[in-house]
């Protein structure tokens, strides 16, 4: 390809700067390693084919060493042939086939037209067909890194979240109030517990020494004992009751009925049962 044109403008050759420009910004998104390149050329030339037999590199040119396009846009210039302006275009809309960008297309639609145009000083109108407003579009890579950037931003984030997600738990344990700990200590703290075994044998045998008693003197000094060394026996109800009969045996009715009178009080013994172990208090 001839590497002057017989007539260049001042706009084309903005236009030539123009897709230098954003050569390079495509260059700096994709930056592919060597091999990569390799077979990125290696899939444009079996995609293209040989180029035009006026224009195309030559064997010892071979294509560019560095992965870009530096001087297609420069090479295209208004006196370019059709030939060449063809092959360009297929560069270029191999080139984006590979990269997934758009604006090349874009620029190489503008340029063709650009080119078919009689010569002559570029009107406003067709400036501003050649300089569209269009935007690069998000590459893979692009949308990759601003994925990887708000994941970090909501990692700096979590500490944050954390420690103020401590300080409030720790606030609502220190207002909530004080629960008893659960174990065997609180349990028989909190309900009655099971009698003694040791004790409440103890209890049966001195209870039931009081009852065989040779006299009523002897059932109430083992009464008596009873109470001393079991004051909150389980038997308490049952010695009351061996004391009632004792003194009615012994002719002290009114110390028997002010016992009964305390066992029948709190319900704890029913009349017909004193009446039965002291007929007396039934008078």
């Amino acid at each position: 390809m001839s590497s002057t044109s017989p007539i260049r403008s001042d706009s084309m050759q903005n236009l030539d700067e123009s897709i230098r420009a954003d050569l390079d910004r495509l260059r700096a998104l994709a930056q592919p390693d060597g091999p990569t390149k390799d077979r990125i050329w290696t899939g444009v030339a079996a995609r293209l084919g040989p180029g035009p037999d006026d224009g195309g590199p030559d064997d010892g040119d071979g294509g560019p060493n560095d992965g870009g396009f530096e001087g297609t846009g420069g090479e295209l210039g208004l006196g370019a042939s059709g030939s060449q302006l063809g092959f360009a275009a297929k560069v270029i809309g191999a080139t984006v086939g590979l990269t997934g960008a758009g604006l090349l297309g874009l620029r190489v639609a503008a340029l063709g037209f650009h080119a078919l145009a009689p010569a002559g000083p570029a009107t406003p109108d067709v400036i501003e067909q050649i300089e569209p407003t269009a935007q690069i579009e998000p590459t893979a890579q692009t949308e990759q890194q601003l994925e990887q950037a708000a994941q970090t931003e909501q990692q700096l984030a979590a500490p944050t979240t954390t420690r103020e997600t401590t300080a409030a738990s720790a606030k609502d344990v220190a207002d909530a109030p004080t629960q008893p700990r659960s174990g065997p200590a609180s349990t028989s703290k909190a309900g009655p517990s099971a009698p003694d075994t040791d004790a409440l044998t103890a209890e049966l045998a001195l209870i039931e020494r009081a009852r065989t008693a040779r006299s009523a003197d002897e059932t109430l000094a083992r009464l008596d004992q009873h109470r001393r060394e079991f004051p909150r026996g389980q038997l308490a109800d049952e010695r009351e009751l061996l004391r009632v009969g004792a003194q009615c045996a012994l002719g002290q009715l009114d110390d028997a009925r002010k016992t009964a009178a305390a066992l029948r009080a709190g319900g704890r013994m029913p009349a017909a049962r004193l009446i039965e172990i002291c007929p007396a208090l039934s008078e």
